[in-house]
């Protein structure tokens, strides 16, 4: 039996419009499938990503903040803030029922530094409590700065080994961040000792 004999071949052969239109739909098809799958995974990745790396639920500010700036932009967009907590609330909120985690993070307000154009905000971490920016640090670092070594994050003029000068103190850059897209990519990290 010849090949282009056979019953499929002529079948296809004979309606060539609906045998085109069946090979395209099953191109289209299988293109959505891949590329929507492609995207799910793309997005699930992001969110992972974005969750591991700034995984608060709750962020605790004081009263003051929500008169003096939007909170909406400073927690969404990552714009900066400036207000600042009496330590003795850690305890109170660490009491709560419902509270898992909690750690203090010490913002310095920003200020200018010759690696950059803009303005640099000098983040302040506790290693043993952390758990919003720790995890990124790990992932791009591998460990914790030591007193008077900072990270800087990805979109600074900084590279490790530098040495720069925030309100009369030396520093030396420890390393680069991994790029996050939001404002922590021109921030400043070091441990509770260096903000001191």
């Amino acid at each position: 039996m010849r090949l282009f004999d056979s019953l499929p071949v002529k079948n296809i052969s004979r309606r060539p419009f609906r045998s085109s239109a069946l090979i395209l739909l099953s191109f289209l098809l299988c293109f959505l499938i891949t590329g929507g799958s492609l995207i799910i995974y793309g997005l699930q990745s992001g969110l992972h990503s974005l969750q591991s790396r700034l995984g608060a639920d709750l962020m605790v500010v004081p009263y003051e903040a929500t008169t003096k700036a939007d909170i909406g932009n400073i927690v969404l967009q990552g714009n900066t803030g400036y207000f600042y907590m009496d330590k003795k609330k850690l305890e109170e909120i660490r009491n709560l029922e419902g509270v898992g985690k909690i750690s203090a993070q010490f913002f310095l307000a920003s200020c200018s530094a010759s690696c950059c154009s803009t303005k640099v905000q000098i983040i302040g971490i506790d290693p043993q409590t952390d758990f919003t920016i720790q995890p990124w640090i790990e992932k791009s670092y591998g460990k914790n700065p030591a007193y008077l070594e900072i990270l800087v994050g990805n979109s600074l003029n900084a590279f490790a080994g530098d040495t720069m000068t925030f309100y009369g103190t030396k520093v030396k850059v420890a390393g680069k961040l991994a790029k996050t897209g939001t404002y922590l990519d021109t921030s400043v990290f070091c441990g509770p000792d260096t903000i001191r």
